[in-house]
């Protein structure tokens, strides 16, 4: 289950997604189990425009309720999870 709210005004864009993973339980003998976890993120993006080039100041998120997260479809999910909880701030210019 997924579904993402997407709201944009003028040069300003935030978009909100949440994405539930079922439990896995009925697997092959070598395969573990997965656990459900809820994925949820957000993004926020700014445009401007210096000097005649495209440019976008943006924060990005993943994974805010830092759950653990192992996806059933990774060959290493029991023993490396997805990262916790991020936070990254970044600027780009594009001509």
């Amino acid at each position: 289950l997924a579904g993402t709210l997407e709201a944009v005004r003028d040069k300003l864009t935030i978009a909100v997604a949440i994405k539930h993973h079922a439990e896995v339980t009925e697997t092959a003998d070598v395969i573990l189990p997965s656990e459900a976890y809820t994925d949820v993120s957000v993004d926020i993006e700014y445009r401007l425009d210096i000097s005649g080039m495209r440019a976008k100041l943006f924060l990005q998120t993943k994974n805010l309720l830092d759950s653990e997260q192992r996806p059933h479809t990774s060959p290493i999910k029991d023993s490396v999870p997805l990262p916790g909880r991020s936070i990254e701030l970044g600027f780009t210019i594009r001509s």
